[in-house]
């Protein structure tokens, strides 16, 4: 079966959904838009829902509504008005500790009946190391080490205790649009990029590239920026080699980036979008997809409502959950107990 997640920004995933006549910017700041957006995905019988999350306020708040709430704390209130959807958090290896980190998740974990996720980044900004006291970031490489001593130090030694090729789920994001007809699609995301605030997604690129771009016409092609960065490298990639294999604008790439900063977009029909997730799925591409409703929370109930039955219907989503915790929405084996006592022979 295919899985799908629910990813959760407060307004949706395009920059300038904020501003869209669906959204309530001052809703997003409340609990009950959260418990209805997670009971939505439950009614739907996703897998879980996850909350992404930086460790500092980004410098263009002035051109966006920014009503993200620590994640851990607001999954664990979630977890009382949820009972199945699994509950998956952000949190950074670089201004962490593992003791801390594995409390925190732990206690989630046991809070909400084993639904608890981790969804690990290195942190790649530089405003968040200067929140931390630190004059600069540490280098790419240093990052990914700490990473990787750090989560064998807290979830166990993966390489003896982990689980097994076949068990890890890929999961890469989409940002469907939906529509009665294409045409009506196509139309709705024109509508929302038609709401971008060309000064938001400049500093959006310019942290992308790691590299200030706000000084260029928009009209004209994107400066040279390099071939390195100390930042997030996959981004900067796939930034890069869009530009250069597109041939666009600044202003083209703005529109590119708006609905799911390098995810995929798709404007289409329930039944297209439907297509589009069998075909990945079908095409082991992916065990499933990451969720990122344009705006929300009307977005993730044209989803629910409209693509969900369609995958039911091909046999590719489950129609009722075989579980409880995440583990068993992912079809994971429980590990065994390795405090448990033996029974004498």
């Amino acid at each position: 079966m295919m899985h799908l997640n629910a990813f959760v920004m407060p307004n949706g995933h395009h920059e300038a959904a904020w501003r869209h006549p669906s959204t309530d910017p001052h809703r997003a700041r409340t609990f009950q838009h959260y418990v209805d957006i997670a009971r939505t995905a439950e009614r739907g019988r996703l897998d879980s829902i996850f909350l992404a999350d930086g460790v500092a306020l980004r410098g263009n708040v002035k051109h966006n509504s920014h009503s993200h709430f620590e994640p851990l704390t607001l999954l664990s209130a979630l977890a009382a008005s949820t009972v199945h959807i699994g509950l998956i958090a952000t949190a950074s290896t670089t201004y962490n500790e593992p003791y801390h980190l594995a409390r925190k998740f732990a206690s989630l974990d046991h809070l909400s009946g084993g639904r608890a996720g981790w969804n690990i980044v290195t942190s790649a900004g530089i405003d968040e190391a200067r929140n931390f006291t630190l004059a600069k970031r540490p280098s790419h490489d240093a990052r990914y080490d700490r990473a990787e001593e750090f989560v064998e130090v807290v979830k166990g030694r993966l390489a003896k205790y982990g689980p097994t090729p076949d068990e890890i789920k890929i999961l890469p994001g989409i940002s469907p649009i939906l529509g009665r007809t294409e045409a009506e699609a196509r139309a709705r995301e024109a509508e929302l990029n038609a709401l971008i605030i060309p000064d938001y997604g400049l500093r959006q690129l310019s942290e992308m590239l790691d590299h200030d771009v706000t000084g260029y016409p928009l009209d004209g092609p994107l400066p040279d920026v390099g071939s390195f960065t100390e930042g997030g490298q996959s981004r900067f990639d796939l930034v890069v080699g869009l530009t250069r294999r597109e041939d666009l604008t600044i202003r083209q790439l703005l529109e590119q980036l708006a609905g799911g900063r390098g995810h995929r977009v798709f404007a289409g029909t329930p039944v297209q979008v439907a297509d589009e997730l069998e075909a990945w799925f079908r095409g082991g591409a992916a065990d499933g997809l990451n969720v990122m409703p344009p705006t929300l929370p009307g977005g993730l109930d044209d989803f629910v409502d409209l693509v969900v039955p369609e995958l039911q219907r091909r046999g590719l989503f489950r129609t009722e959950y075989a579980g409880t915790t995440l583990r068993e929405h992912y079809g994971l084996a429980r590990p065994v107990n390795r405090n448990r006592v033996k029974e004498p022979a």
